[in-house]
């Protein structure tokens, strides 16, 4: 595994045993999980103006 990606996992494991420890659920995903329905925030999405 890359430095980088080492970094990345260890950071996120932290926020997510901090959200825990604040009574808030923490639903481990996979890498490659992609949203279900597209996000209205997206830029690629048309205005509506």
């Amino acid at each position: 595994m890359a430095t980088i990606d080492r970094q990345a996992t260890t950071l996120a494991l932290a926020h997510a045993l901090s959200a825990a420890e604040r009574g808030l659920a923490v639903i481990p995903l996979s890498r490659t999980k992609l949203p279900a329905l597209r996000s209205p925030h997206r830029a690629d999405t048309p205005d509506p103006s």
